[in-house]
């Protein structure tokens, strides 16, 4: 009789165990599909954060290349229209200084999107780990 109870008292604890391990697989997949809904409203952002850059790129391109055009230009004409090439490269410059800064900012862009996929991927690791470990029990 005292082995039917220590069976007994096994088997009560072993499905308090898996009750405890169902209860922290229910957290673990709710914190997973919190994460993974995070991941892809974060993945949308950097998505329009890229079609951003590049429109502004394109943009900036643009009114690079126009201004370009427009001193070569202004340059043929230099000595009759010496006012208007000061002025055209004033613009060059600060179309210039526009590029270089968006290009710093797409930089510093690129960063943040690194790291937030490094980010992303150690989660996955983790949640992985978690995963095989609770599998393992």
């Amino acid at each position: 009789q005292q082995q039917i109870q220590q069976l007994q008292a096994d088997k009560s604890e072993r499905e308090l165990q898996l009750t405890d391990a169902k209860a922290q697989l229910q957290q673990l997949q709710k914190q997973l599909e919190a994460q993974t809904a995070s991941r892809e409203a974060l993945s949308k952002q950097l998505h329009q954060q890229l079609a951003d850059r590049d429109a502004q790129l394109h943009q900036l391109t643009t009114q690079l290349e126009e201004t370009k055009a427009s001193h070569f230009e202004a340059e043929s004409h230099l000595k009759r229209l010496q006012p208007q090439v000061a002025n055209r490269e004033i613009q060059l410059k600060q179309v210039q200084s526009q590029q270089s800064d968006a290009i710093s900012q797409l930089a510093e862009r690129d960063a943040q999107l690194e790291a937030a996929n490094a980010q992303l991927a150690d989660r996955d690791v983790q949640l992985k780990l978690i995963q095989q470990q609770l599998a393992s029990r």
